[in-house]
């Protein structure tokens, strides 16, 4: 069985208002991302070194998803189905790319020391800080929050092409009884027109036949009177 488009969210919101909520939430996110890189300085995300190259390529990113996610929203809303198309592919973009990201931190960026007890038993102890591991519980779930986006967005694409189909055959119901009724008097008024032609014909053809006899009646009786004189 194929993945199945989500109906409602949370049982009680809609898909519709939650696409709408995730558009909202990813457009203030653009906006604080667009509002914190940096084209001079180098900044330091999440233990890692980010050039100006790199933070000016991540903020131009962000700026072509805000008007994707506009037109999105105005797609959720109107019930375009084109609309969420680009969205989507760039949300399966924005979950690659974090998705590297948050892999580069895990192998570069947090920083865990062992160290020995000094007590007499010398057992080795992991010593890593608080910070470091709230943050890999936050990358991990903005990994699944974007994979949940991407779904949400092509299950609401899904709900508009079904409602579209809908529409049309709904649309299509009345013209298609109003083409079957068409149909049905046309074929009525043509076997009307057949019955008042065979009526019209029928005299005709009766008194052609009528005549037809009395001209081979006179045709056999013209000699024999002929004789009938001799």
């Amino acid at each position: 069985m194929g993945l199945s488009p989500a109906p409602t969210v949370c049982g009680v919101c809609s898909i519709t208002a939650a696409v709408e909520v995730l558009c909202l939430v990813h457009l203030i996110a653009c906006i604080a991302i667009l509002t914190s890189v940096s084209s001079v300085q180098i900044a330091t995300w999440g233990g890692l070194y980010v050039s100006p190259s790199l933070q000016c390529a991540v903020g131009a990113w962000c700026l072509i998803g805000i008007p994707v996610i506009i037109h999105a929203g105005v797609g959720a809303i109107y019930r375009v189905e084109s609309n969420m198309m680009p969205y989507m592919l760039y949300l399966a973009g924005s979950f690659v790319a974090f998705a590297v990201w948050v892999f580069l931190l895990f192998s570069y960026g947090f920083s865990c020391s062992t160290t020995s007890a000094i007590s007499s038993s010398e057992v080795a102890s992991l010593d890593c800080s608080i910070s470091n591991i709230s943050a890999i519980f936050g990358y991990l779930a903005s990994i699944g929050a974007l994979g949940f986006a991407v779904y949400l967005v092509w299950s609401m694409k899904e709900f508009i092409r079904v409602r579209q189909e809908t529409e049309l055959i709904r649309y299509q119901e009345p013209w298609q009884v109003v083409q079957s009724l068409a149909d049905e008097q046309a074929v009525l008024q043509a076997n009307m027109m057949k019955e008042a032609t065979t009526r019209a014909r029928a005299p005709l053809q009766q008194s052609g036949f009528a005549g037809s006899l009395q001209s081979a009646s006179a045709q056999q009786g013209g000699p024999y009177g002929q004789a009938g004189r001799y």
